[in-house]
């Protein structure tokens, strides 16, 4: 067992859409109407970065004015578009009119609000339109048409594409995947099951895929009714599956039909099986996302390798997240990235459940030095090899407690014997979870000696325990805590014997409280804050920049057109410019990955035909829906 230890989207935009890019989660402001010129009428930005549209500058003075006469004559393209501008500006903001008003009157039913929508597409044509105006039934289904091709982001625009009208239930479907989850235990698997729990908590359906584990297989349910698929395959390294590209489609194909799924979020460069599954996702028209947890280097055969397929399987994706600043550096230069597609969300740790107990602490002067972290060369255990013995030699009131187990266990075994210090270092093994806090509230010093490290979970648990934090400044470790909750040395054993000093003789002075360090933690990390971040990621990988803006204010998903579940398959147009990305992913590899992309594309065909989507049960989403109703007093959205 080891250590649980895991911007937004940049994109053009006009001045006008900015004022409503800006309406996120931290501006408290309530929204105060159109995002162009600011009045307080229910029209909006027409959807395409040029500022209110003609019809929607027609709604704000008829509103302003009081205007309500009836259309008149107008000319068939004139009031065309004055029709599609509206309905469009409409159906972004919707929800946001409904937010406004929900203090003034009762929400609206789907036929009265269909009413509204006709009287002001009658008061749009009446204020600019001069001539007759075509039927009503077709006026209604090409704005519909419009609306929804702009509303929803990555909308191919041509008919049947999907419908503004299709309403489904509201709750997104979120698809977590990776080979790491329970009952494994380390930092992606906390990760994976944190945010899905938050989630959750939130009204999201959460689904897990992962492989069996331990005997674990078919389908499990945890906190909150999170549904776990435990998949029939095999692992083949280090708890990873074998790279096949095809032989995961058609189960991934069947969960994701099944569920009804909106986004696939995959997790981990070294999960094959996540990879795969965006692969297969993205190839059936479902949005997806990436959480990279660790950063790799470029030397290495083994690295080298890796950011290859690293290369090929992120063309697909539509939104990465990284765990720290360096983090997403690295992750540019391994996967050819765009920076702007790439969001920094920091790892959290559930701060109440590490708490100081002083009583469990050693009596002075004894002080205990903990390590806890799986036992490999990537966590610097050769350094604590010339470490540990040096802080014994100098400070016999020095105990180092070790947990975690790995393969450089045995070197730690070598150095207790050769320097006969048996009684001075503990060796506990692999900690379970439950059982990290116990552990970090027997020491005054945490230890941490990484060579690479993207986010290090194990230092924000001890800091929440009120221990002095030394540790190595490489990866993302600069940013996790402040300068002065850390101790930070370069990874070699003179540096950080130094610092390790400095924190013992810290420590003998009494200058630590270890409830202010409790606090400052408990104030800097909160997985509640991970998760509305991460729904933003959600929401921009859904919708384009206006309607994401106003998602995340919180406002109701109730009058937002979301795509068809099952999604269309890809037109040709956008795999074509799948296969110009994969080309450029090398000379050889490039054309060898748009092969395989090409081969996909025609399995799926296959795959459709045998086992055409209707034929595929949709899921009961108990107990998701039931806690959903208990939660929120309202009825199950199935």
């Amino acid at each position: 067992m080891a250590l649980r230890g895991a911007g937004e989207e940049g994109s053009s935009k006009s001045p006008a859409m900015d004022v409503c890019y800006a309406a996120g989660p931290t501006d408290d402001r309530e929204y105060s109407g159109c995002c162009c010129c600011h009045c307080s009428c229910s029209c909006c930005c027409s959807g395409r970065g040029g500022g209110c549209g003609r019809a929607a500058r027609a709604v704000c003075a008829a509103e302003r004015t009081g205007s309500s006469s009836s259309s008149s004559s107008s000319s068939s393209n004139h009031s065309r578009f004055c029709s599609e501008a509206a309905t469009a500006a409409s159906s972004v903001h919707g929800a946001a009119d409904l937010h406004r008003s929900a203090s003034r009157e009762p929400p609206q039913s789907p036929q009265q609000q269909a009413k509204a929508l006709d009287a002001t597409q009658s008061t749009t044509a009446a204020t600019s339109c001069s001539q007759n105006s075509p039927s009503r039934e077709s006026e209604d289904a090409a704005a519909n048409e419009a609306a929804a091709s702009r509303s929803f982001r990555g909308g191919c625009g041509a008919p049947n594409c999907f419908l503004a009208n299709s309403i489904r239930p509201k709750r997104l479907c979120i698809c977590m995947v990776s080979d790491f989850f329970f009952p494994s235990l380390g930092g992606v698997e906390m990760h994976i099951y944190e945010l899905s729990v938050r989630l959750a908590r939130k009204g999201f359906k959460v689904v897990v895929v992962t492989h069996a584990i331990d005997g674990r297989h078919g389908i499990r349910y945890l906190t909150e009714g999170i549904k776990v698929y435990y998949l029939p395959i095999t692992c083949f390294h280090d708890r990873s599956t074998l790279v096949t590209f095809f032989t995961t489609l058609p189960l991934i194909r069947t969960v994701l039909i099944r569920e009804k799924v909106d986004i696939v979020h995959g997790h981990q460069t070294t999960s094959t099986l996540a990879h795969e599954s965006m692969f297969h996702a993205r190839h059936l028209g479902y949005r997806v996302v990436y959480t990279d947890h660790s950063m790799f280097s470029f030397a290495d055969a083994a690295c080298i390798h890796m950011n290859k397929i690293f290369k090929f399987f992120l063309t697909h994706c539509d939104h990465c997240i990284c765990v720290s600043h360096t983090h997403k550096e690295n992750l540019v230069l391994r996967g050819a990235l765009n920076p702007h597609q790439i969001a920094v969300i920091n790892n959290a740790v559930d701060v109440p459940a590490y708490v100081p107990d002083l009583s469990k602490r050693p009596p002075p002067p004894a002080i205990n030095i903990l390590i806890l972290s799986r036992l490999s060369y990537r966590k610097g255990i050769d350094l604590l090899v010339d470490i540990i013995p040096a802080v014994c030699a100098k400070y016999p009131n020095v105990t180092f407690i070790i947990g975690g187990d790995g393969p450089k266990r045995i070197i730690l075994e070598e150095m207790r014997e050769k320097h006969r210090i048996h009684d001075r270092v503990e060796m506990l093994g692999a900690i379970p979870h439950g059982q990290a806090c116990s552990f970090l509230q027997r020491g005054q010093i945490f230890l941490n000696a990484s060579l690479t490290e993207s986010f290090c979970i194990a230092i924000v648990e001890a800091a929440a325990c009120g221990l002095v934090v030394v540790s190595t400044d490489v990866g993302g470790i600069p940013e996790v805590l402040p300068p002065d909750m850390v101790r930070l040395a370069s990874p070699n054993p003179a540096a950080l014997t130094l610092q390790l000093e400095e924190a013992i003789r810290q420590v003998e002075r009494g200058d630590v409280d270890p409830h202010a360090l409790h606090q400052r933690v408990l104030e800097m990390y909160s997985w509640e804050d991970v998760a509305d971040r991460v729904e933003q990621v959600y929401f921009s990988a859904l919708f384009d920049l206006p309607m994401s803006a106003h998602l995340r204010k919180g406002i109701s998903l109730a009058n937002v057109p979301l795509p068809p579940n099952p999604p269309p398959l890809p037109t040709s147009q956008g795999s074509v410019k799948v296969l110009r990305a994969l080309n450029r992913c090398g000379p050889f590899s490039g054309k060898f990955f748009a092969l395989v992309a090409v081969v996909d594309w025609c399995l799926i065909r296959l795959v459709e035909w045998l086992f055409p989507r209707d034929s595929i049960e949709e899921a009961a989403s108990f107990p998701s829906d039931v806690l959903y109703s208990v939660k929120t007093n309202l009825p199950s959205p199935t």
